[in-house]
């Protein structure tokens, strides 16, 4: 151990990871798990190899596995000390922690993502994750309540992150499915469905993609749907969108990706960027250009603001497509040589293969087919060469260069054979690709010399898809080759129809062409060209009308949300698709004048605050404050229109283009004018929606006051003269948020104590009581945390809990202290963090409520016996009151005796003479060991017994006078009755035992009810949740016979 001591902080982190991690590391990735920039030296691991705690492996690349001492250095945690708190190795060390599991996975994987650290660099920690995970699931395999929403939002994250490493995703899907048998075993529905979603989610990037999986996912994704409520409506668009990119629909990949919000949650946000690629690529085959580009600048900003620059590449190299199809070749080519100066093109797979692709097509399209080939191959076999692969493609287009060269008879280029890549796609799910396998297989079978109708048919299958899917050069290619085809069948007269529909659509007769040529003039199709062959859609036939015929088209077909952020969400990027902006955002001008944008899109928040936006928002924040014109424009930052008769408070919306900055120049002002005022009126109909929602949900918090606020409370008749002094300290402490512990016996007021300081608090929501002695533990956390439809057996619809219920309102948690160590733990982490998750639901929720607590214990002393949590004491005793006992504030016993007639008098409708002067002094000279209570009670009896005259007043049960003394034992107010005659001191029972004897003797006497006039509960004056928590410690069952 004294060799261990003597390890440096950089030995000591690495000797951790390679302990850890589940396979041998090299200096780099160890650097990348640490975080350590100093890297031992052949000395250092010299020592460490001496202690047996590292091994070096052979080979060129030095690896380095844990030792066979290793074990015992991390067990001896000589550690603890040795890293200040923001080192890596901290967040590591806590995965050695008893107890540890998911919370602290998340709170790794969480701090990963902030810090925007790359995803080669995360590729160890991950693995590390996966491995503990594994080992965590083996263990608690068994305990239904190992799954919780921490767990699956991990996993979530988990699988969104390596979409580049084969192995590491393999693994994920082993963890996954381990988790899915948990969640099965468990009963929790919800988790199962979400889980087996994810499954099949993970099993498109492991490389599965037939159409089976589409159907499974499709079903799966049915299932989940049962269980999801709406709070979920961000995540089921990600797993849509991703089955309509298996499928290749285009447009309904889009209009999943406008349905998420770019505010999701950091376990869904590389879910969402993903599907935005599969949106930008569908886009750019739609010719919604001013959507794909703007997509592409966004996540290309973002990238680099964070410092990631593989993704940034990425995103540059998907822009090339969308450049190539745009027309703007210029500008492509200077993409293509920034990337291919690049490190990173020789040094990763993907970006290798998108570039090499993009450089092929630009060949292609400019009509070198020969250089094209040259450059693919070329490279292709430079990547296998390094130890790469390409990675799949999902452009038609290189499907169709590469039908061309296998025309022109080059040889086939490695991992791109066009025969192979034919027949799997058209066994895939893919539709886009299908049709383009499709066309290609009718035109090699023509060549083959096959009977000219089966590529016919083959041809008019490609025409349906195409037609449906809406990228009109695939679809002007298929008639062009249907054409063709028609005319080698007989049928000269739908030839001449379709040649003809083609030559009107690209303005070019294409008879006698060559398939090469052909597909390079199709290029140029419009999707106006739509209308020709018989396809009426929506979205591509409002490209050339105007503004206000786009904004009526557009805004007619949209559903809105329910929460205002989504449909403001929509609604900006309606407006961009109106005016064909590339991003754009709503906002409001600040107190300074500064714009405070609502909603935002393609625009992250780092880029918000970047220098380079700082002259965009000055222009903004002028033309807010200076300008009442409805239309500005800048030719560097766009256009503002202000929507005016939105409200006192004056909204502007914001549009602009990189790509196509002289848009607006072209559009004539009284278009623009009818645009902003058909703008304006949509956004008054998501903010009056708003209200109106707003109206409701107060509503219903009037109503839940009502219910927790109704009749026979008599609160203020409480609160007399005897607690002046405490209801002075109480106006100070009732404004605050501070948690407040009113301490004091059964029966003096505690509740009603609270409800005075949530009325004095003015919060705007309800009070919610709460008696969690009298509820079952194992229910606790759906009582408290409410529960989600199918989180477990009966769970057959979402459930609100009590933390959610009293948000903005008053949470008052009743004899505390009779709680059990396992709920106390569960109640502190929401009482530190305010956030809680529902029961198999996976959205922290966030609940402002202020809590009071009350107890008729000495808590302090719970405390000391170790029977309360000490850190939890702390927690809510913030601000300690104590309500004194009604014998110790006598001067309020006859106001309140007095209050309690008239009200009951005026509730049984009776006439009730005034106390008498001997009554007044029974009851002044009784103890009250019940308090307010046993007074209240006694008042209510006599009422209900008095039959003209004098109050019949009876103390104790029945005027059995030694009632009363035995009631002390409980209370602790007075000394018990003690049998007369001779006893022996060791003969006496215990307060326990008494209090246990008494308490079976009471509920042989009810017949073991509880409830009730007749029950026991009322004999004893005793709260029901007490009750059977002192029934429930004694072991006295309760219930008849």
């Amino acid at each position: 151990m004294k060799e261990f001591a003597m390890l440096l902080p950089v030995q000591a982190a690495h000797v951790l990871a390679l302990y850890l991690a589940p396979r041998p590391l090299n200096a780099e990735e160890l650097h990348w798990l640490t975080g350590e920039c100093a890297r031992p030296d052949d000395t250092a691991w010299n020592a460490l190899e001496r202690l047996h705690v590292a091994e070096r492996l052979p080979g060129d690349a030095p690896r380095w596995r844990a030792g066979p001492s290793a074990g015992a250095f991390v067990r001896a945690r000589l550690f603890a000390d040795i890293w200040p708190p923001e080192h890596r190795a901290c967040a590591l060390r806590s995965l050695l922690r008893d107890g540890a599991g998911p919370r602290e996975c998340v709170e790794i994987l969480r701090d990963a993502w902030t810090r925007s650290r790359a995803d080669a660099e995360l590729a160890p920690l991950l693995e590390v994750l996966v491995a503990f995970l594994m080992r965590w699931c083996a263990r608690r395999g068994a305990d239904p309540a190992a799954l919780d929403g921490d767990f699956l939002n991990l996993l979530f994250a988990l699988q969104s992150f390596p979409l580049s490493s084969l192995s590491l995703l393999r693994k994920i899907l082993r963890l996954t499915a381990r988790a899915h048998r948990m969640a099965r075993n468990s009963g929790n529905e919800r988790f199962t469905a979400m889980l087996l979603l994810s499954r099949f989610y993970l099993h498109v990037f492991v490389g599965n993609n037939p159409s089976r999986l589409a159907d499974r996912l499709e079903s799966a994704l049915n299932t989940a749907r049962g269980f999801l409520g709406p709070e979920d409506d961000s995540l089921l668009p990600l797993f849509e969108g991703q089955l309509a990119y298996m499928r290749g629909e285009l447009k309904k990949i889009i209009a999943c990706f406008n349905r998420c919000s770019d505010d999701m949650a950091w376990c869904y946000r590389r879910f969402y960027d993903t599907l935005g690629v599969c949106a930008l690529f569908s886009a750019g085959y739609l010719h919604q250009f001013h959507f794909a580009l703007g997509s592409v600048e966004h996540f290309q900003r973002k990238a680099v603001l964070a410092g990631d620059e593989l993704t940034a590449a990425m995103f540059r190299s998907n822009s090339c497509f969308l450049l190539l199809r745009k027309g703007d070749r210029k500008r492509m080519r200077a993409v293509l040589r920034g990337l291919e100066a690049t490190p990173l093109y020789e040094e990763h797979a993907i970006v290798h293969s998108h570039v090499t692709r993009a450089h092929a097509l630009l060949f292609f399209v400019e009509g070198d087919a020969r250089g094209a080939h040259a450059l693919l191959d070329a490279q292709t076999r430079r990547l296998l060469a390094r130890g790469g692969k390409p990675v799949t493609f999902k452009d038609p287009l290189v499907l169709d260069m590469l039908y061309v060269f296998s025309c022109h008879g080059f040889p086939a280029v490695p991992c791109y054979d066009a025969a192979s890549l034919v027949q799997s796609f058209l066994q895939g799910a893919n539709r886009h690709l299908k049709a383009t396998a499709l066309r290609i297989r009718a035109l090699q079978e023509l060549e083959a010399g096959a009977p000219p109708r089966e590529a016919v048919a083959l041809l008019r299958q490609s025409f349906e898809i195409c037609r449906s899917l809406g990228d009109p050069q695939s679809l002007a290619l298929t008639v062009h080759a249907l054409a063709q085809a028609c005319e080698r069948d007989g049928d000269a007269g739908e030839a001449r129809l379709l040649s003809g529909m083609v030559r009107e659509a690209t303005g070019r007769d294409l008879r006698g062409v060559s398939y090469h040529e052909a597909c390079r003039t199709c290029m140029e199709v419009r999707p106006a060209a739509f209308e020709l062959f018989g396809a009426a859609l929506p979205e591509e036939n409002v490209a050339d009308k105007s503004v206000a015929e786009r904004c009526h088209a557009i805004f007619s077909g949209l559903a809105m949300p329910d929460t205002r952020e989504e449909a403001l969400h929509l609604f900006v990027r309606a407006a961009m698709d109106v005016f064909r902006q590339e991003r754009g955002g709503l906002f409001h001008p600040g107190d300074g004048g500064e714009p405070r944008f609502a909603h935002i899109v393609n625009v992250s928040d780092l880029e918000l605050r970047s220098l380079g936006m700082r002259p965009c928002l000055n222009w903004l924040a002028a033309a807010a404050r200076e300008s009442r014109r409805p239309v500005l424009w800048h030719e560097r930052h766009g256009l503002v229109l202000r929507l005016a008769g939105t409200g006192a408070e004056a909204w502007l919306l914001w549009l602009d283009s990189v790509y196509a900055p002289q848009a607006f120049s072209e559009i004539p002002a009284e278009d623009l004018l009818q645009g902003a005022r058909l703008l304006a009126a949509e956004l008054r109909a998501i903010l009056r929606l708003e209200s109106f929602r707003k109206r409701e949900i107060t509503l219903q918090h009037d109503k839940l006051r009502d219910i927790f606020l109704r009749e026979d409370r008599n609160d203020c008749l409480v609160l007399r003269e005897g607690l002046q002094d405490l209801l002075a300290q109480v106006a100070g402490a009732a404004v605050t948020d501070v948690p407040i512990l009113i301490c004091g016996e059964t029966g003096v007021g505690k509740e009603i104590m609270a409800r005075h300081i949530h009325a004095a608090s003015g919060r705007s929501g309800p009070f919610i009581p709460v008696h969690p002695a009298g509820m079952v533990e194992n229910l606790f956390e759906s009582e408290f945390f409410g529960h989600e439809r199918g989180a477990f057996t009966g769970a057959i619809k979402q459930k609100i809990g009590l933390f959610e219920m009293a948000d903005q309102g008053t949470l008052f948690i009743d004899e505390i202290g009779e709680m059990s160590p396992l709920v106390q733990t569960k109640l502190l982490r929401v009482l530190q963090e305010r956030r809680f998750m529902r029961v198999g639901g996976t959205r922290e929720l966030h609940s402002r409520f202020r809590l009071i607590a009350a107890t008729n214990r000495d808590l302090w002393q719970e405390v000391r016996e170790r029977r309360f949590r000490q850190d939890l004491f702390y927690r809510i005793a913030a601000f300690p009151l104590t309500m004194p006992p009604l014998r110790q504030r006598r001067q309020d016993i006859l106001p309140l005796a007095n209050a309690f007639i008239r009200h009951f008098a005026r509730r049984y409708g009776k006439t009730v003479a005034p106390l008498r002067e001997d009554q007044a002094g029974e009851l002044l000279a009784y103890d009250w060991p019940g308090n307010i209570r046993e007074l209240r009670s006694l008042v209510e009896r006599a009422v209900i017994l008095h039959r003209g005259g004098d109050l019949p007043l009876l103390f104790g049960l029945s005027g059995d006078p030694g009632f009363v003394g035995i009631r002390g034992k409980e209370s602790g107010d007075a000394d018990p009755v003690l049998p007369e005659g001779p006893f022996r001191p060791e003969s006496l029972p215990t307060l326990e035992e008494a209090e246990a004897r008494y308490l079976r003797r009471v509920m042989r006497l009810t017949g073991g009810r509880v409830r009730g006039e007749d029950g026991a509960a009322a004999l004893l004056r005793m709260k029901i949740p007490t009750l059977y928590a002192k029934l429930r410690r004694h072991g006295i069952a309760c219930g008849r016979g």
